[in-house]
């Protein structure tokens, strides 16, 4: 085969094993898309994260919480000594002259003072949410990067703080990556129901033919749903799991845990069943998160609209000099306030202002990204 044939072949052959190579990577992103395993994705990655985080703080607090434990009990075995000491004079004085100060204490006295002298022992104690265990490690990860933070099981040593800071640090960012994905989803779901109810709530008043706008936002009333009814449910669920909890228990752990509030004043009594239902706190964050987005855009727009009718209101009184003035003083100069409303910015300064709207990156509050509230609210609704 001559030089020229042989390039022709390679050439060819080359073509087609990109062409097979192409069509294989279209048909995986495509199955990929199709299944949803970009939100998966991520979510295995936080779960990892989790599982690292779990991995480190056991192996740094777990040695460290032993040699406490230890100490602890080295203590408490000398103050029951001391207490034993103390029972053996108490009796004998008693015995020997039931009229001494000693016997008028009681023994109710003799109690109170041991129980005085161990209790910062026994505060000291590790409680169910402790280090022995490698899944309450993975909890203390879990509520480091959501922002939780119970505060019922926390580091002791200088490593395992300064560990949480660089955790928190990456952690963070990644669980509002993953809680803007999801309330992304999940916006979008819940904005293509709202414009199916809008669109028969038209059809059975016969106004088929009306458009919708090209903008839907969704009402404050159905953030308000979601929370309360989201509350509702999952609080059912963990006050089936947890015995001696009320069905008010249970919402309310749900409550302050999605909101971030995390005052861990109510706990589950083994933190496995609460690790078990992490999918629910991971969407419950997300859920939650938005719906505050949507109830603070709906609130913004109100405030707009009542300090707008408020100032038209004093507008047309300016005739007024004391309402001008008044006016003058709270509203200052009424062309500055509408500048915004009515001057469109020019050439450069009509750039800038895209540019600053385009880059702004939002503010995080514990879990809750405003980049979901400032880009999410709203959504390009298709014509049907």
């Amino acid at each position: 085969m001559s030089d020229h044939a042989w390039k022709l072949w390679y050439s060819h052959h080359s073509r087609e094993r990109e062409d097979i190579r192409s069509r294989s990577l279209r048909f995986v992103a495509k199955v990929w898309h199709a299944l949803g395993l970009t939100h998966v994705a991520i979510i295995l990655a936080l779960v990892a994260y989790a599982l690292l985080g779990g991995l480190i703080f056991y192996s740094i607090e777990g040695p460290a919480e032993e040699v406490r434990q230890s100490q602890l009990t080295m203590q408490m075995d000398k103050r029951r000594h001391e207490i034993s000491k103390k029972m053996i004079e108490y009796i004998s004085n008693c015995s020997s002259d039931p009229s001494s100060k000693v016997c008028s204490l009681g023994m109710e006295d003799l109690i109170e003072w041991y129980e005085k002298e161990t209790e910062p022992l026994r505060m000291a104690q590790p409680g169910l949410y402790n280090w022995s265990n490698f899944w309450n490690a993975v909890w203390y990860a879990s509520t480091v990067f959501t922002t939780i933070g119970y505060g019922n099981l926390a580091c002791k040593t200088f490593a395992g703080q300064l560990m949480t800071i660089i955790y928190a640090l990456i952690g963070i960012p990644l669980t509002l990556v993953v809680l803007n994905d999801i309330g992304q989803l999940l916006f979008r779901k819940l904005t293509l129901a709202y414009v199916f109810f809008l669109r028969k709530k038209a059809s059975w008043k016969g106004e088929e033919s009306k458009e919708l706008p090209k903008e839907i936002n969704l009402p404050l009333w159905i953030a308000v749903a979601i929370i309360l009814v989201y509350a509702l449910v999952c609080g059912g669920l963990i006050a089936i799991a947890e015995e001696n909890w009320t069905y008010f228990d249970g919402m309310y752990f749900m409550f302050v845990s999605v909101c971030t509030i995390g005052f861990g004043d109510v706990m589950p009594s083994d933190p496995h069943d609460t690790l078990k239902m992490g999918i629910v706190f991971l969407i419950g964050l997300s859920l939650i998160s938005l719906c505050f987005s949507i109830m603070n855009v709906s609130m913004e727009q109100r405030y707009r609209e009542t300090m707008i009718n408020l100032e038209e209101t004093i507008e047309r009184d300016d005739k007024d000099t004391s309402t001008a003035q008044f006016q003058s003083m709270i509203f200052g100069n009424r062309r500055e306030i509408h500048a915004e409303k009515n001057e469109e910015p020019q050439g450069e300064d009509k750039e800038i202002e895209e540019i600053a709207a385009n880059s702004y990156p939002g503010i995080a509050l514990g879990v809750f990204d405003s980049r979901m509230r400032s880009r999410s609210p709203s959504l390009r609704v298709p014509r049907s």
